[in-house]
């Protein structure tokens, strides 16, 4: 209701100065405290958040490590058996060939037991670990042709994880 002369803004004021002494500030107390609590749970969440992002970075670099390398172990392969003049030996786990390059006896052999890969050329032998499975496809109606499927495998805070790659081979020498 409109009295004229009132202000009800003095009325307010006058109000608040009623207040006792301990009820001064509080508001500002408990706006501070709030404030506390709340960058609290900020700064937890914004954490959970850093070690999510970080154990996602971690488990896909090593995805990308593993592909890389068995991209490599594919692409020696390749390059081996097309220089092969001749096959002298496959089965699903092993191809062992004859170079065109030295004439020298090549394989390219797994073992499971070991989830290993090894490649032997004459008296010298290379090794490819984390290999979980190789196998070695040929086509009795298509000499020069071989499927080579790799896949690997990479452990991350026991968790496994697998990849595979394949690739068709066409002998370039052997007819």
């Amino acid at each position: 209701m409109f009295r004229p002369g009132y202000d009800d803004r003095r009325e307010r004021s006058r109000q608040k100065d009623l207040r006792p002494e301990k009820e001064k500030g509080s508001g500002l107390l408990e706006l501070l405290i709030a404030m506390g609590l709340f960058s609290i749970l900020i700064v937890g969440v914004l954490y959970a958040s850093y070690e999510s992002q970080t154990k996602t970075y971690e488990i896909e670099s090593r995805k990308i490590d593993l592909r890389r390398n068995l991209q490599q172990i594919m692409d020696d392969i390749v390059r081996e058996l097309r220089m092969a003049q001749a096959i002298t030996s496959a089965t699903a786990s092993a191809i062992q060939f004859t170079s065109v390059q030295d004439g020298n006896t090549r394989s390219f052999s797994y073992s499971s037991s070991e989830e290993r890969l090894t490649y032997t050329n004459g008296s010298t032998s290379k090794t490819f670990d984390g290999i979980s499975q190789f196998t070695v496809t040929t086509y009795p109606s298509a000499a020069n042709k071989i499927t080579i499927q790799i896949q690997g495998k990479t452990v991350h805070r026991n968790k496994t994880y697998y990849q595979a790659i394949s690739s068709d081979v066409t002998l370039r020498n052997v007819t």
